[in-house]
């Protein structure tokens, strides 16, 4: 918003724009919130899938991590400008570090994202030897090794 627009404004655009920093708010911490819990839900898997392989080892030190993350994401956000209801304020303008459309942010949750979907994805699971755990009869053991091939050599 301009300074001259900022000055003209209307008690009931200003509640609605209000509002809408309050909204816009509760969607990022919402959104940050469900991304983790997902990742999250997605190491518990690999820990039940990895259970007494070699690669369950790093299932733990990633939990860690995401977890620190997760905390550091929600302190960059509450705390990057403050005191924290100045973020829905129209009548002072302090900049574009005291929004909530801050770029500091958006590139920090987009690293911290992707360094940990990275981590995730890195998690060795060796899909040939749980199926060999698996299925114990030499047919099912052909019958899969005939479909799963085709597709490996891709």
């Amino acid at each position: 918003m301009t300074e001259e627009y900022r000055k003209n404004i209307n008690a009931a655009e200003a509640s609605m724009r209000i509002r809408g920093s309050k909204a816009f708010i509760v969607g990022w911490l919402t959104y940050t919130g469900m991304l983790w819990t997902l990742k999250i839900c997605m190491l518990a898997f690999f820990r039940r899938v990895t259970n007494g392989l070699s690669s369950a080892k790093f299932i733990k030190p990633i939990f860690y991590a995401i977890i620190v993350s997760w905390i550091a994401n929600i302190v960059l956000f509450v705390s990057a400008f403050w005191p924290f209801y100045k973020y829905w304020q129209i009548y002072a303008d302090f900049g574009k570090q005291c929004t909530p459309e801050n770029p500091t942010f958006y590139v920090t949750v987009l690293a911290v994202n992707l360094i940990t979907n990275f981590c995730i994805v890195a998690i060795p699971i060796p899909p040939t030897q749980i199926l060999w755990q698996a299925i114990c009869l030499l047919h099912g053991r052909l019958c899969c090794f005939c479909f799963f091939a085709p597709v490996s050599s891709l």
